[in-house]
């Protein structure tokens, strides 16, 4: 028996067939193929779901009896970059909430660039708090990434939400996929004195 929106690990023998993988290295990136053996599944509805695997189709099933809410997760305010609105200038704390779990939850959080995975974490922490502040480095500059799953006694772990965070050093625009240049503000001076 298992939630929605939880991770289920099956082992078994490739190929697996009809599965929606987690994605547990970056939003729409996962580890996990049609040719592992052992695989980290999700359902989003409640029922009894067949699970096909092998070269001789064995079948078996999973029972999704219990519906879970999805984690959702905010970022708080940070001081802005004047050169890049809505990204948080390097060095200033970050704060993080999550919304709350009952049943004496978990909050696993992990940042990593987020042109990376999370193989590339630069910060995690997992504890009992549903708020969380990070700190980029003095030379951050780019989109980060924060990686969320809530662990509770009834339902195991949740599959991860994502939420992006831009971080641009003062004075600079940041520019490029995942803001990773900085071009400097130019000063001068304009008319006649």
């Amino acid at each position: 028996e298992a939630c929605t929106n939880s991770e289920v690990t099956l082992t078994g023998i490739a190929p697996w067939t009809g599965l929606t993988f987690v994605n547990n290295l970056n939003v729409a990136a996962s580890s996990y193929t049609n040719n592992t053996s052992t695989v980290v599944a999700y359902w989003t509805t409640t029922g009894t779901r067949p699970i096909q695997y092998g070269s001789g189709t064995f079948e078996s099933s999973v029972h999704i009896t219990t519906p879970r809410t999805m984690p959702s997760v905010s970022m708080g305010a940070c001081l802005q970059s004047p050169g890049q609105p809505g990204a948080c200038l390097p060095a200033d704390p970050i704060s993080f909430t999550a919304a709350s779990f009952g049943g004496s939850p978990l909050y696993e959080w992990v940042v990593f660039p987020a042109w990376q995975t999370t193989a590339a974490s630069i910060a995690n922490s997992t504890g009992a708090s549903s708020n969380w502040t990070w700190t980029p480095a003095s030379n951050a500059i780019g989109m980060y990434r924060l990686r969320l799953r809530v662990s509770t006694p009834c339902c195991g772990c949740s599959i991860p939400v994502y939420l992006d965070v831009p971080v641009c050093p003062n004075q600079c625009t940041c520019t490029g996929t995942y803001l990773q240049t900085c071009t400097p503000f130019t000063t001068g001076s304009t008319g006649s004195t």
